[in-house]
């Protein structure tokens, strides 16, 4: 590891108030506790969310259709790509603790055969805690950034504390940098979405939403990927193979035949 790194990490442990080397990282931010308590932020910022969206179809009348249901994943677009990666990239990391690591959400001393169904478990509680991530990016408003930026500011905070307890270790600093390296993305998109979205007028609603579906999918289709999926399901043209003379003879041979030798009775 280089030299400059080890000394900037110490530095800044130096600066929290540890000059000791500790030797277990999660003692630094007990990651279970924090992720239990997480689940009430994130199950807030998801209702404040999915208060600025309306039902079409279930309920409309009552309290003006809201909240409505959040997709946390924009399928029809190519929009946010690289910050559905880094989302997806920070929560991959969570299932790498949990099935190589046995880092589970939920501290279990019971019996081992349901060790597997407390491993779903954390599964889901880490995927409600990022839930509020994804759902800014599919909602593309700037409350919603606003609100995803200061909830992956705070991920992102842990993460570098966690990695600041654990200067002395190279191989504890590579397991936790591609998860630093994912929040610190969304930390940098996160803002700046939020601005562009508070310049085109998008504060707690799309005011592109009403056509979007339309303009949604012929952007899709013209896209190089969609003429790519188009040309796969195009029906292919079978080209007529020419007949040869020796086909045409045994075919007119073979009809005179049946003419002649076979007939048809009525009853």
């Amino acid at each position: 590891m280089p030299r400059t790194l080890n000394d900037f990490l110490y530095f800044l442990n130096s600066l929290s108030g540890s000059q000791s080397r500790i030797e277990d990282c999660s003692s630094a931010v007990d990651e279970t506790l924090f992720y239990q308590f997480s689940l009430i932020p994130a199950f807030c910022l998801t209702l404040m969310m999915a208060l600025t969206k309306q039902r079409t179809q279930t309920w409309t009348s009552f309290f003006k259709g809201r909240p409505a249901l959040i997709y946390p994943m924009d399928t029809l677009t190519r929009l946010s790509r690289l910050s559905y990666c880094a989302a997806f990239g920070a929560t991959a990391f969570l299932v790498y603790q949990i099935t190589l690591q046995r880092q589970l959400a939920i501290n279990y001393e019971g019996p081992i055969s349901l060790t597997s169904l407390i491993a779903l478990l954390s599964m889901l509680i880490y995927g409600m805690v990022f839930f509020p991530i994804f759902a800014c990016l599919a909602l593309r408003t700037a409350f919603g950034y606003a609100l995803g930026s200061l909830y992956v500011w705070v991920f992102f905070i842990i993460d570098v504390m966690s990695l600041i307890y654990c200067a002395s270790e190279t191989q504890e600093i590579m397991r936790f940098l591609p998860s630093v390296l994912c929040r610190a993305f969304l930390c940098i998109s996160l803002p700046v979405k939020f601005v562009w979205a508070f310049k085109k007028g998008n504060y707690f609603v799309n005011v592109n939403t009403g056509n979007s579906l339309e303009r949604t999918l012929e952007q899709v289709r013209d896209s190089y990927q969609g003429r790519h999926v188009r040309n796969l399901l195009r029906k292919t043209e079978r080209k007529a193979e020419p007949v040869s003379i020796v086909s045409k003879i045994n075919a007119c041979f073979f009809e005179q035949f049946w003419r002649l030798f076979y007939h048809r009775q009525k009853g």
